[in-house]
């Protein structure tokens, strides 16, 4: 994956939709995570809290924080899809979201 087209129509995929299903995001979440703005405050933090939605909802997430970011680095590789971790290369970065999720557990 290698372009935000790409990104937007794996959302629009069954393998995109079923993961959106559950994850409980907000209509400005989802209009985030479709939007190529990196401007604008509101599109990026509306981004940021949809991406970590979507990580703590892939099984493990919880005691892979609470391992500490070596396991959860290793849990983040090998459980949250490939899509997923491309997302959150373009709109953030792997520590940020663990550091967030940690302070929230």
């Amino acid at each position: 994956m290698n372009s935000h087209a790409t990104w937007v129509a794996y959302l629009d995929s069954v393998d995109g939709k079923a993961m959106l299903a559950d994850a409980g995001l907000t209509a400005d979440e989802l209009a985030a995570l479709r939007s190529d703005d990196v401007t604008t405050d509101a599109v990026i933090q509306g981004r940021f809290s949809a991406l970590v939605k979507l990580v703590k909802k892939v099984k493990g997430c919880a005691n892979a924080v609470k391992a500490g970011w070596t396991t959860y680095k290793t849990w983040y590789n090998a459980k949250v899809p490939a899509a997923l971790r491309w997302a959150i290369a373009w709109a953030s970065d792997v520590y940020t979201i663990y550091a967030y999720i940690k302070s929230h557990i």
